[in-house]
């Protein structure tokens, strides 16, 4: 019941209240469900169904009762349009979008008649167009599977510049790989 606890306290009467107990114990997990086919994260899910029950809460008594489960799923799909717009979301999608570009274009898979040894000396050739920065973080995050965190504490930055500091980086990759070609 961590939504209740986090309601400023307002004038409810018991019936409203045992309302609102009775339609988020019946309705949160599927509002999230709902939410998740949409989202990067059940985190993210989560939050938008948070925000859904407070909405519901401040608009009570402007809402049809019958229809609460329908006002529900309506108010989580707005929540989910703003989301879809936002640009956290837009960055990881951007950012999926270029991770599965590289996988397809400069790992395995592109060479797969390749010796290994040729594998690695390609792959080297492209490190090599790389900042010691992006190359230090490239090996962190791929070689090493450092999480974010982990890098964030190791370089004395947020988590977030790690994200971000990632998303650089796969942008570099496509431009080199792009601008280098695979015949190498």
């Amino acid at each position: 019941m961590l939504l209740f606890s986090s309601v400023k306290r307002q004038e409810f009467e018991e019936k409203d209240m045992e309302f609102i107990k009775e339609l988020y114990i019946k309705n949160y997990d599927s509002i999230v469900r709902f939410c998740s086919r949409k989202t990067k994260t059940i985190d993210d899910a989560r939050d938008i169904a948070q925000e859904v029950f407070l909405i519901f809460i401040d608009k009570i008594n402007e809402i049809d009762k019958t229809k609460a489960r329908a006002w529900l799923y309506g108010t989580a799909n707005n929540k989910l349009s703003e989301y879809m717009k936002s640009p956290d979301f837009k960055l990881t999608q951007i950012s999926e979008e270029i991770e599965s570009k590289l996988k397809s274009i400069s790992l395995e898979e592109e060479y797969f008649n390749c010796s290994e040894k040729e594998i690695l000396y390609k792959k080297d050739i492209i490190l090599n167009c790389l900042s010691d920065e992006k190359r230090k973080f490239y090996e962190d995050y791929y070689i090493r599977k450092l999480s974010h965190k982990e890098i964030a504490e190791k370089n004395g930055i947020s988590v977030q510049a790690s994200k971000v500091r990632k998303n650089r980086l796969m942008l570099e990759l496509v431009k080199i790989i792009n601008s280098v070609g695979t015949d190498l």
